[in-house]
């Protein structure tokens, strides 16, 4: 059971702004400014479990309803199959009802850079995204018909009204009212929507070594807590920001063996700072909900992440560039808390691998500037990627333009 589906939600909005990784070495001359507006648009319906093996995100809600899970939720539960299955009627009632819970998301990112260059070595920058997130949740109950069989059988009236009363709380209405009722969610197994600011960046960009073929460069940067968590009283929603202060390094290799080829290699380290929040710890592995929100520490794990890029300009004002992408992230931790409570069930499955493949494909009118036939630079670009290996990240497709100018 995967207990981190609001986490992956939050995690991802970071993976579906490009320019948080797509670069290279060079940076602006000085006096010069780059604008860039990009927008991508993100689906998926699974993830890649803790085994890297895909499976669909409604899973994590979807459950045998059986003696087991339900005493989990009410200790009553089990001692009501146990009489059950006592009584002169031969039951062999194993559970009251299957849950199954189909999960779509969507997300759309627009996302405004910045950047100015201060020298001819050194460009500074801003990074602030603008998100809309859609979770489209479909949840239903079938009832068991051993059980509904045993229940209108059975001779005994307070068994019966017992029985009654679990086949009703074991209806997604029920269980969405014993989630807004015993556990204090806002909402339950429905679908969300909401669109807001994410987590800005700043950072600048340093130019080292520029004699060719090589090119190297030093990106330095924080990330801001700007962007809302994740909502803890919400079953299935999405955070636009983890609440915390990220600090980034990067370094950028370019290496161009012909006048239009060049490959960047890049590599950078994140590390998030901790913070404090108040998070709902699960009840079990087997239990995707919580008990009241807690305040703990909390210490994202940092990642660090590498890739491999190709560019070839093709007749001075197409270029192709595809592109690898490994990325690990650690474990989070967290301290504090009732004693007693067991922390793990917060930390298992959050550390992650990717990876990933990225096409784009761009126009760009500078040779024509440069030669005098246009005035305003500009370049329009489309891209599309998707992670082909990984473990606990999201399954996602994710397409989208850019379009900049200089001025």
């Amino acid at each position: 059971m995967n207990l981190k589906a609001g986490l992956v939600f939050s995690l991802f909005i970071f993976s579906i702004i490009p320019e948080t990784y797509a670069d290279d070495a060079a940076v602006l001359p000085q006096g010069r400014w780059r604008l860039r507006l990009a927008t991508a648009y993100s689906q998926f319906t699974n993830q890649l479990n803790d085994s890297g093996i895909s499976s669909s995100l409604g899973s994590t809600y979807s459950k045998s309803l059986d003696a087991k899970f339900l005493s989990l939720i009410n200790k009553n539960s089990a001692a009501l199959f146990k009489a059950v299955n006592a009584a002169p009627l031969n039951a062999n009632i194993s559970q009251a009802a299957e849950l199954k819970t189909d999960v779509d998301s969507m997300f759309i990112s627009n996302t405004l850079v910045a950047e100015y260059g201060l020298t001819d070595r050194l460009s500074i920058g801003v990074i602030v995204p603008i998100i809309h997130g859609e979770i489209k949740v479909k949840s239903t109950s079938t009832p068991d018909q051993n059980f509904e069989r045993v229940t209108n059988n059975m001779p005994d009236p307070n068994l019966k009204a017992a029985m009654s009363q679990m086949s009703a709380a074991t209806t997604t209405q029920g269980l969405n009212s014993l989630l807004t009722n015993q556990f204090q969610y806002s909402s339950g197994l429905k679908s969300w929507s909401s669109t807001g600011v994410g987590d800005v960046e700043i950072g600048a960009k340093y130019n080292y070594y520029n004699a060719l073929p090589l090119k190297t460069t030093f990106k330095l940067g924080t990330r801001l807590p700007t962007g809302n968590e994740k909502d803890e009283n919400v079953l299935v929603n999405a955070g636009f920001g983890d609440g915390q202060w990220d600090i980034g390094a990067y370094h950028y290799v370019d290496y161009q063996p012909l006048s239009n080829l060049y490959f960047t290699l890049e590599t950078g380290y994140i590390a998030q700072l901790p913070n404090s929040g108040n998070y709902r710890i699960p009840f079990s592995a087997d239990l995707p909900i919580g008990m009241a929100p807690t305040s703990l520490q909390r210490k994202l794990g940092d990642y660090w992440e590498a890739g491999l890029e190709g560019n070839l300009t093709l007749q001075k004002y197409w270029t192709i560039s595809p592109k690898y992408r490994f990325k690990q992230k650690f474990s989070d931790s967290f301290s504090g808390g009732p004693a007693g409570v067991d922390l793990s069930l917060l930390e298992n499955n959050t550390d992650e691998l990717l990876h990933e493949g990225l096409i784009q494909l761009e126009y760009s009118n500078l040779p024509a500037v440069r030669a005098g036939q246009s005035r305003i630079p500009y370049g329009v670009t489309a891209f599309y990627r998707q992670p082909f290996a990984g473990k606990n990240v999201v399954d996602a497709r994710t397409a989208g333009m850019m379009i900049k100018s200089y001025f």
